[in-house]
């Protein structure tokens, strides 16, 4: 370790800049080329954010700046940042579309399924009025024994 020491004290500081090497000029293209193409991949990275947010019905401004400056990262938080997260707005529920009636649903094989029977009187627990379940002797909802048969 003393070695090592000594080895780093004993050589004088250069007065060199250690990035641009012995006195070279920087290379202003390579700089300007780099700047430009991260400026593009971050900007593409934000539109990507956006567009997932558009998706998700999210806050479109800050799905671009998370994916500007996080990258895939912020890509995969677009759908969480929804503006009423962001700026506490209540949420409105979107009224739901009345359902249609439905037929009878074919089985199958193409048959129509059979119409449901009404339960028969022995059916029914006879103190409650319940269903009866199959094999039960005792009714489910109120513990009254049925009748034989």
């Amino acid at each position: 370790m003393q070695l090592l020491l000594t080895l780093a004290q004993s050589t004088p500081f250069d007065t060199v800049d250690p990035y641009t090497g012995a006195g070279e000029p920087i290379n202003w293209g390579v700089l300007v080329f780099s700047l430009v193409g991260s400026l593009v991949i971050q900007v593409l990275f934000g539109w990507w954010a956006m567009m997932k947010a558009e998706e998700h019905d999210s806050n479109k401004i800050a799905a671009f700046f998370a994916g500007f400056f996080f990258l895939y990262a912020g890509v995969r938080m677009a759908p969480i940042l929804r503006h009423d997260r962001i700026f506490n707005k209540p949420v409105v529920p979107k009224p739901l579309l009345p359902r249609q009636p439905r037929g009878p649903v074919p089985h199958a094989h193409g048959q129509p399924v059979p119409a449901q029977l009404p339960p028969l009187p022995s059916d029914v627990c006879p103190s409650c009025h319940a269903p009866r379940a199959a094999g039960r002797k005792n009714c489910m909802a109120c513990g009254a024994a049925f009748p034989p048969g």
